[in-house]
């Protein structure tokens, strides 16, 4: 409720009805009633204007009141590496800025009390419909006015990001507004996320935003790569239906990497001729649809294939898929390689492959097994492996020391796809017959979290809610 305003209203002193400075008049008795008259029309003119004082900063108290209950709750920030999520306790602004504008406030309780959720410049998300139970824990409401909303999610790979004068603008216009910060491409090609990981990296927290939503398990909301409705359970095309003529497949797209992923697979191609099949527009030397015809298997990937099928069909087929990123980040993970044992969505039968992963040490906690792929860092120089940033560039040439790796590495895909190595090259794949790796590897947890019972925007609002069963449960593996 807004305050009464009283306007061109001008009062200049109330009179004393026993002061002596009223206007003189004639000394008779009507005109004695007329100066009684008069004073008491002023004293009654007074105290209305009293009484409407006293009403009007009774209602602005608890108008102010009203909102301030609106405006607190749990604030959440992102935390730094090893911190799922720092939670600060209840907050309340202390602005006193006269361009604050009121949060909106709500009649119901809090666990009912609607999350209003807006995507930044992303109008086809905020016509969702609200998530409700049992599909979350609390209502979330996607609104349109971003002004009103409770949280502002800016999506780093399709806008560079607030500013420092912006956000601190939004503190005084929206105190109670959490804003966060959504990317899936890495940062090394996002600018606004590398600022993001680098505040949260030397200062352990950020000026900017209030949590994140990428690929990084120790975020706020982790979004990793393994979709959930991929199913890692299913047992793996059967060794003597896969391809004895071809060794490995890749489909790369990005021809403009922020790593040596060029040079390695040409050197691969070089040094296996015939044997690497890429179906990527970039080093593209084979058609995907047409090398599952020439093997008689086109009905795989169903009665109207789309890409995606078409894709993990074909790479089914081949004993190794070629998995290389775009640039080395730390957790930058992505279907490339959970599609390496994930379920074929359009048929029946399920595929898998060992895969080779183009990551540092790191990325050995998204091996089911230890054994699960083979790690091209393992046979490059340091310089190679290192991590990428926006600057980083694609080498233009391998060393001597890179080629020799790679010759190495070349020689044992070789011998785990011969006769020879079919020993080796199962065991690749036993962990598919223990269920061990669910609880016991690092890939199991990051399984768990993709598949958990709330979705990415319910367990958002949870933590800005500063909620408990929102929090991520990531730990860094030992």
């Amino acid at each position: 409720m807004a305050p009464i305003a009283l306007q061109d209203f001008t009062y200049n002193r109330v009179p004393d009805p026993d002061a002596s400075d009223v206007e003189a008049g004639p000394a008779t008795s009507s005109g004695r009633d007329e100066q009684r008259e008069e004073r008491a029309r002023r004293w009654h003119l007074a105290l209305a204007f009293g009484l409407g004082v006293l009403f009007s900063a009774a209602c602005y108290v608890l108008w102010h009141l009203s909102s301030s209950s609106g405006t607190g709750g749990a604030g959440a920030r992102a935390g730094g590496a090893g911190d799922a999520l720092e939670v600060e306790g209840d907050t309340t602004s202390t602005s006193t800025s006269t361009s604050s504008t009121a949060a909106p406030t709500s009649s119901t309780s809090p666990a009912d009390k609607p999350f209003l959720l807006h995507f930044h410049g992303e109008p086809s998300i905020n016509k969702h419909s609200p998530i409700s139970s049992p599909d979350c824990p609390i209502p979330v409401h996607y609104i349109e006015d971003e002004s009103a909303a409770d949280g502002v999610v800016f999506n780093s790979d399709s806008y560079e990001g607030i500013n420092q004068g912006e956000r601190d603008q939004r503190r005084i216009d929206r105190p109670w507004q959490k804003q966060v910060i959504w990317g899936s491409e890495s940062a090394p090609n996002r600018a606004g996320l590398e600022r993001y990981f680098k505040s949260i990296k030397e200062d352990g927290t950020s000026d900017l935003y209030d949590a994140d939503m990428t690929y990084r398990l120790n975020g706020s909301v982790p979004g990793t790569y393994a979709y959930g409705y991929m199913d890692f359970t299913n047992m793996p095309v059967s060794y003597e239906d896969k391809r004895q003529d071809k060794i490995a497949a890749a489909f790369v797209s990005n021809c403009h990497p922020k790593n040596a992923r060029n040079l390695i697979l040409d050197a691969l191609m070089e040094l296996l001729p015939s044997q690497v099949d890429s179906f990527g527009t970039c080093k593209n030397n084979a058609d995907a649809e047409q090398s599952l015809r020439d093997i008689g298997h086109w009905e795989q990937a169903g009665t109207s294939p789309t890409r995606w099928n078409i894709k993990i069909t074909t790479l089914s087929y081949y004993k190794f898929s070629i998995a290389l990123e775009n640039s080395n980040d730390l957790d930058y993970v992505t279907e490339k390689v959970n599609r390496a044992v994930d379920k074929l969505l359009s048929a029946s039968r399920t595929r898998l492959r060992p895969h080779r992963l183009r990551r540092p040490d790191y990325a050995k906690r998204f091996y089911p097994s230890p054994n699960a792929a083979i790690n091209v860092a393992d046979y490059l120089s340091p310089d190679l492996t290192a991590l990428s940033n926006t600057d980083s560039e694609a080498p233009e040439k391998l060393s001597d020391e890179d080629k020799a790796g790679l010759a190495r590495l070349a020689e044992r895909l070789k011998f785990l796809a011969s006769d020879e190595g079919r020993d080796d090259y199962d065991s690749m794949l036993a962990w598919k017959n223990d269920e061990k790796w669910k609880t016991e590897s690092p890939f199991g947890k990051i399984v768990e979290l993709s598949k958990g019972p709330y979705d990415r925007d319910c367990k958002l609002a949870g933590v800005l809610r500063g909620l408990d069963w929102a929090k991520s449960t990531w730990t860094p593996p030992k």
